[in-house]
């Protein structure tokens, strides 16, 4: 930028000192035709408070509106509440703690089918569709918290007042989420240390039927970095109907250690490592072997 009246020069470089900018200027002499630069260093400094300081730089912000004001002030009464996630959303979110798992356990048991018995499979199922819906009445007899009642509140007003609050309120949870992610950032490491130490890891939750894609991915790449790049994996599982000495099999034959008791059958599905000695690397053309201990499907008439 470059200025030549001395007047701009002066209202600019005192602008640049309340703003704390880092702006580069071109102070011409006209006497001496020399150019002059400078740079004005700037502290760090939140957009939050530049917008307390742009009054004197004359920049417009949204921060002026009081849509957008009121829209921060709903968003930190919310987040303002939460310290410990787990006792937060225990207090705040009842529907979906205890209760919520309850009733996914129930429906998990619709379709496994597991605890059928001599019972018929039909009226198994209706068993099951009754206790699911005692537990959705216990989950209607919830009242609204103060959280979710802001949270509505946030919404319900005008349209440009909820896009100010669901962007605050995202602003404030990544916050949150990256203090809390920071305490969990070893933890892949720890977990792909532990597979190469021989150590099974559960990849599908047997109690939930669900795959955390974004956990797994992470203890893979550690993994993967661990192994060195170039290092070739062969996988080996075994599918047969529950209950048929799988787990047992791979134990024997690879010397893994997944969990075998009798009479219980394997829920989800696990992953251990085995890596390889040298001078059998070139037969079997790897570097390490990863058994996979999957859950059997269920065999006989009450199969789903």
């Amino acid at each position: 930028m470059i200025l030549e009246d001395k007047f701009l020069q002066q209202n600019m470089v005192g602008k640049m000192v309340q703003c704390q900018f880092a702006v580069p200027l071109l102070l011409p002499n006209i006497e001496t035709r020399e150019l002059t630069m400078m740079l004005k260093k700037s502290k760090k400094v939140s957009l939050e408070n530049l917008a307390e300081r742009d009054p004197c730089c004359d920049i417009l912000v949204n921060e002026d509106s009081d849509e957008c004001r009121s829209a921060l002030k709903n968003a930190r009464k919310m987040t303002a509440r939460i310290d410990k996630i787990s006792e937060f959303k225990d207090e705040e979110l009842p529907t979906q703690g205890n209760i919520w798992k309850a009733i996914s356990w129930v429906q998990t048991k619709h379709w496994r089918l597991r605890k059928v018995g001599k019972i018929k499979t039909e009226e198994y199922r209706k068993y099951l569709e009754r206790e699911e819906k005692d537990f959705n009445k216990k989950q209607q007899r919830f009242e609204m918290t103060k959280t979710m009642s802001n949270f509505l509140n946030g919404l319900s007003a005008s349209e440009v007042h909820c896009s100010y609050f669901l962007k605050w309120l995202e602003m404030a949870l990544e916050d949150l989420s990256r203090h809390q992610l920071r305490k969990m950032e070893p933890l892949p490491m720890f977990a792909a240390q532990m597979l190469l130490d021989g150590v099974p890891l559960e990849f599908v939750d047997g109690d939930a039927a669900n795959i955390p894609l974004k956990w797994i991915n992470a203890v893979l790449s550690e993994l993967h970095f661990l192994i060195q790049s170039n290092s070739k994996v062969k996988v080996i599982s075994v599918i047969r109907v529950e209950n048929s000495g799988k787990s047992t099999l791979l134990n024997t034959m690879f010397g893994t250690r997944f969990a075998v008791n009798k009479g219980m059958c394997t829920m989800g599905a696990f992953m251990q490592m085995i890596t390889v000695s040298k001078h059998v690397k070139s037969k079997i053309g790897c570097d390490c072997i990863m058994v996979i201990d999957t859950e059997g499907p269920q065999d006989g008439p009450g199969r789903s």
